[in-house]
């Protein structure tokens, strides 16, 4: 049965579509990776890469059988201008290249230590961009060459009250996205309502304040007391807000979603024209939570359904 809601506004839709029944037991994930031909999920209970066509159909899982298989998938990339997928190993310290369709490719050895984290690689001249972990507690942006040898850092973006905190506190939110032609970056901090804007080189071009009029900030200290501790700490998350997803559109727009704006566990997902900073309509406000887009569709997930759900939405 089709599930649809449209929302209409002057300057832009959001429209659920029919939902996508993942053969999968339900599990808790953020790293879905949405491409024209299906879904990769990195599933972290098991350590491995989930491989769905657009209906939902379990394909099998990347690398099955190969001896280069991830051994610990953290972060799956895909690059569109190659058409190829980067696999980062967080127990090889190594990136693995596969197909759209799972066929290996190469393997790029990296001098990444224990500590270092990568993020969404987004595809800069000659190289990557991407959030980077240097220790357990700091995240910034780093941009790579083709070969993962580091050329520069910019954007320290942790607070340093939060340094004993969960990492989830401290995410790092980041996307490539073209105005005039021209490529940004844009990173933001889970906790702060803040975009920052960079070019190519990471040099900063420009800040703003998110268009949040609900935004309630937390009380850091309090946050650093509880932030182990998994029951109080989703009790307090219920009294202030996050940002918890950005996703690059097809042009110049993008989506910011943050938890927590009108009510706890609500998200609000706002549209934004990366040319002039500012909001595109209204806000879409729902249950769902925003884990991944492909051109101009995003991808929600039913976190309440018995069965692991996707919820296409097409923005208009």
């Amino acid at each position: 049965m089709q599930f649809l809601l449209c929302f209409a506004f002057s300057q832009i839709g959001f429209e659920f579509k029919a939902p996508i029944i993942l053969d999968i037991k339900p599990f808790a994930f953020e790293r879905i990776l949405a491409l024209n031909s299906g879904f990769l999920i990195c599933n972290e209970n098991s350590g491995v890469i989930h491989r769905f066509d657009l209906d939902g159909n379990f394909q099998g899982n990347l690398g099955d059988g190969h001896e280069r298989a991830p051994q610990l998938p953290y972060r799956v990339s895909w690059i569109p201008d190659q058409r190829q997928l980067y696999v980062y190993d967080a127990a090889a310290k190594e990136i693995s290249v596969w197909t759209a369709d799972g066929d290996y490719l190469r393997t790029i050895a990296t001098d990444f230590d224990v500590f270092f984290q990568i993020g969404r690689l987004l595809p800069a001249r000659d190289g990557f961009i991407t959030p980077i972990s240097l220790t357990e507690d700091s995240y910034l942006l780093g941009r790579f060459d083709a070969g993962f040898k580091m050329k520069s850092y910019a954007y320290e973006v942790i607070y340093s009250e939060l340094s004993s905190m969960s990492p989830e506190l401290y995410k790092t939110f980041a996307l490539r996205v073209a105005a005039d032609g021209q490529p940004l970056y844009l990173a933001a901090q889970t906790l702060a309502a803040k975009i920052h804007i960079f070019d190519e080189n990471l040099n900063f071009i420009r800040s703003f304040i998110l268009n949040s009029g609900g935004w309630k900030p937390a009380n850091l200290r309090r946050l650093e007391r509880i932030s182990r501790n998994p029951k109080e700490l989703d009790k307090y998350r219920e009294r202030f807000s996050e940002v918890v997803a950005m996703e690059a559109l097809s042009g110049d727009r993008y989506v910011v979603g943050i938890r927590n704006l009108t009510e706890p566990w609500t998200y609000a997902y706002q549209c934004y024209d990366a040319g002039l900073d500012l909001p595109v309509g209204e806000a879409l406000e729902t249950a769902y939570r925003l884990v991944g887009s492909n051109g101009d569709t995003l991808y929600f997930l039913n976190a309440k359904s018995t069965r692991t759900t996707l919820i296409p939405c097409a923005v208009e």
